[in-house]
């Protein structure tokens, strides 16, 4: 969650649209748990490519409608909880 507040702080801090930061953080997030598919899954650059191009009407219509702070509703307390003891797992992901 601390990642959206961050990007939408700097957007703010330069003028930027709403809409459009909240459109760039969601497609790059796509993009990021994409290429993690990749690496967990058989999918390849391809399908990787047409899951985030097909996705991105969605995107900017989910963008649009989760600008207003009233409406947003983030809570993801696990991925944090993982994210944190992910260093001290004895199996690391995505060594390479």
């Amino acid at each position: 969650v601390h990642h959206a507040c961050a990007c939408g702080l700097a957007g703010g801090r330069l003028g930027v649209d709403a809409d459009l930061v909240a459109a760039a953080f969601l497609r790059q997030s796509v993009a990021g748990l994409v290429a993690a598919c990749q690496k967990f899954m058989a999918l390849g650059q391809s399908h990787a490519a047409t899951i985030q191009w097909q996705l991105y009407d969605l995107i900017d219509t989910l963008a649009q409608e989760q600008t207003d702070a009233a409406t947003a509703n983030v809570f993801a307390p696990l991925t944090e909880i993982a994210s944190m003891r992910h260093p001290y797992l004895p199996v690391r992901l995505f060594i390479s």
